[in-house]
């Protein structure tokens, strides 16, 4: 797979979940961020061919802050259910342990297929894709679908407060666009 073609189907990963389409877990809301993100990045593993996956990937495909999957890579780790390899001559790879198998088959969704199915897509249906799901998600984001508190908050591609004194004072650069909730988001 070259660069281009990895690149947008991270893209499309990304914006899949947004949508809650991957990964939308029953979980407790008073659950710690880092267990949340955790269980995404066991399906996240699952999901990937091979059930492993670069660890620079996986940092791409979660999007949040360096500290955040620092604290989830950690209680993996310490759970045993993901093992690190790094060969002498490639880059760290994250691996499910059995137990971290059975843990993400009980956490994923019947639609966590559908990034599986993406792969086999052709590129030109990927960026239709792609583009399709911008969209989608600049119009919940106008119309107050997407809450900030619930979906953006711990995103790479959130900036709170980019422009304070406007209507629509957050930044997301998935869309590349700013927009507003009318609430407030702790910096």
């Amino acid at each position: 797979m070259d660069s281009q073609s990895g690149d947008l189907l991270t893209h499309i990963y990304n914006g899949l979940t947004d949508l809650g389409l991957l990964h939308s877990n029953q979980e407790s809301p008073d659950d710690p961020p880092e267990i949340h993100l955790a269980h995404l990045i066991l399906v996240t593993i699952h999901s990937h061919p091979g059930q492993s996956i670069p660890e620079c990937l996986l940092t791409k495909l979660v999007r949040v802050t360096p500290e955040l999957f620092n604290l989830a890579h950690r209680l993996l780790l310490h759970q045993n259910e993901v093992r690190i390899e790094q060969p002498s001559s490639g880059e760290r790879t994250v691996h499910l342990t059995e137990h971290g198998l059975i843990h993400a088959q009980a956490l994923e969704k019947p639609s966590d297929w559908l990034f599986r199915q993406i792969h086999q897509l052709d590129h030109s249906l990927q960026e239709a894709l792609y583009q399709a799901l911008v969209a989608t998600i600049r119009q919940k984001q106008q119309t107050g679908e997407i809450v900030i508190d619930q979906l953006c908050r711990f995103c790479t591609h959130f900036t709170p407060f980019l422009f304070p004194t406007s209507r629509n004072p957050h930044y997301c650069a998935y869309v590349g666009a700013p927009f507003g909730d009318g609430t407030s988001v702790d910096n």
